[in-house]
């Protein structure tokens, strides 16, 4: 994506990014760097992250307890507000939706929301 952008800044063209990506550009080109935000916000510009958990039936050697725990944790109020603070020059990045996807415009999760509950209280 960092070439992209490279690429549009020299051409003087428009192009689309996520926003820590062009953070970073800007962190490291400075002034060098001339194209600006002419868009965002806008929900078909959302560009949410997601975790899957593989079956440990179908992929024994996996480590899934690791996951597991990796999965608690990023869903915790510890890890969304670890995802939610993190900044690059002053700007913030990221911005955690767990168990409220409808705020996207992507339908409830109240699913995977209860299991990934269920195996919190189970820990």
């Amino acid at each position: 994506m960092a070439a992209t952008l490279r690429l549009a800044n020299e051409l003087g063209a428009y192009t689309i990014t996520d926003r820590a990506t062009f953070c970073k550009l800007k962190e490291s080109m400075g002034d060098a760097l001339k194209l600006i935000v002419v868009c965002e916000g806008d929900p078909a510009l959302f560009n949410p992250y997601s975790l899957v958990l593989l079956n440990p039936s179908r992929y024994p050697n996996i480590r899934y307890g690791y996951a597991i725990d990796f999965l608690l944790f990023i869903t915790s109020p510890e890890g969304q507000g670890l995802i939610g603070n993190y900044t690059l020059s002053g700007e913030r990045l990221f911005f955690p939706v767990y168990g409220k996807t409808e705020c996207l415009g992507l339908p409830p999760e109240d699913e995977a929301v209860a299991f990934i509950e269920d195996l919190r209280a189970h820990r």
